[in-house]
């Protein structure tokens, strides 16, 4: 059985333990004085008794510190979406970036030109899947549809969820909307992803349009400067995930119907773009993060890393889900060696905008635009054709009229 006290590994047995307690009695102490801020006894109340052998005291304590040293080293590595990190002994300086793919940087200030310096000293990018890989995935409609008439999601969801389904189709600004002709043969496990992601962007006040697709933008930097990029993953290992073939049939369906549920769930749960212009990685429910499908991506991910780190400087882009917490990504890099530190960025600062702006929309278009009070005047919501010069700047309840073109 061994424990860590600090650094060193102390490897304790009964035979080891007789021979080494004499020089273990003064060293124990002082390790104690070290590691523990506190008196002793508040911590572990331990009543000595003159009588008692103090080599078991010893024990004792050892054992305690170790514990407490692996509890008070561990990080959960989840307030920071930058890292670096270094594996001791090499000169090999890395940056790990956990993204949340597509961003709006009017509403969180993400600091490219930062980034990309730290893509610069590093002359390597390392991705999940280089752009455009599942698309030229053979045969990828059959991951994507199905061909079997008794499975398509009409005949099989109920009425409830089906025209639910479709109403969000019809109110999509993002993914569905592209994809409603074909809603009936989509695979449920597909149709859930695009609502999750659909439900994210629409539920924020942190988001109104893709202005900075975080791995793309990097890939094509990269691409520009003559970087190599790195894939960690194929595009058939994304797909797999993706669609879970794993799953029933029926599980799939489940899913599907959770995720109509919770779109229209007027508690609009976690933000995730806030919590990440806040740097706080508890993008999701603690079921996420304990998921076996993460948690195999997350090691098959960090083993890639570190076989690259190795050798090379690597500035790394994924998802942030893969960062935090005992299965994350930084923590299976740590039991590596590797020494972890957050690299501090600022992404709430807001970006100012003049205090006037022209729309042309109707109620739910403008609110769409999810305008900020304090950024914008809203002086009228028409259409092209009913705002004009001569009415802009009156009251919304004054009526629209013609313009007098005879003075």
């Amino acid at each position: 059985m061994s424990y860590v006290i600090g650094q060193p590994v102390v490897i304790l047995n009964l035979k080891a333990f007789n021979l080494t307690c004499q020089r273990l009695e003064s060293e124990v102490l002082r390790n104690a004085q070290r590691h523990i801020h506190q008196p002793l006894p508040n911590i572990m109340k331990i009543k000595i008794d003159q009588t008692m052998n103090f080599r078991k005291l010893i024990l004792l304590i050892v054992i305690f510190i170790g514990l407490f040293s692996c509890k008070a080293q561990k990080s959960d590595y989840d307030n920071s979406v930058l890292w670096e990190i270094k594996k001791p002994g090499s000169n090999n300086l890395s940056y790990i970036l956990g993204t949340i793919h597509v961003l709006d940087t009017t509403q969180i200030n993400f600091p490219i030109e930062t980034l990309e310096t730290l893509l610069d000293k590093c002359g390597n990018l390392c991705i999940e899947i280089i752009p455009g890989q599942v698309n030229e995935l053979k045969e990828i409609n059959k991951y994507l549809y199905l061909k079997d008439e008794d499975l398509k999601i009409s005949n099989r969801l109920e009425k409830e969820y089906y025209d639910n389904l479709m109403q969000i189709a019809d109110s999509s600004d993002y993914f569905l909307k592209r994809f409603k002709p074909y809603l009936d043969s989509m695979r449920p496990t597909i149709l859930s992803t695009y609502i999750e992601a659909e439900r994210e962007l629409i539920k924020t006040q942190n988001f109104v349009s893709v202005n900075y697709r975080q791995e793309s933008d990097l890939f094509n930097y990269a691409n520009k400067k003559g970087y190599k990029t790195i894939p960690l993953e194929t595009g058939q290992q994304q797909i797999d995930w993706i669609v879970r073939l794993d799953l029933s049939f029926e599980k799939s369906l489940e899913l599907l119907k959770k995720s109509i549920d919770k779109y229209n769930d007027n508690d609009s749960g976690i933000d995730i773009f806030q919590k990440y212009s806040e740097q706080d990685l508890a993008l999701y429910p603690p079921d996420v993060f304990s998921d076996s499908i993460l948690i195999l991506r997350n090691t098959g991910m960090a083993e890639k890393i570190d076989s690259m780190m190795n050798i090379k400087s690597l500035f790394v882009a994924i998802g942030a889900a893969h960062l935090p917490y005992e299965n994350g990504v930084l923590y299976l890099l740590e039991q590596k060696g590797y020494i972890i530190k957050p690299y501090k960025i600022d992404l709430k600062k807001k970006i100012t905008f003049g205090n006037k702006v022209h729309i042309a929309g109707r109620g739910s278009v403008v609110c769409q635009l999810r305008i900020l009070v304090s950024q914008f005047r809203v002086l009228r919501t028409g259409t092209l054709f009913e705002i004009r010069r001569d009415n802009m700047y009156q009251p919304l309840c004054v009526n629209l009229k013609e313009p007098n073109l005879h003075g």
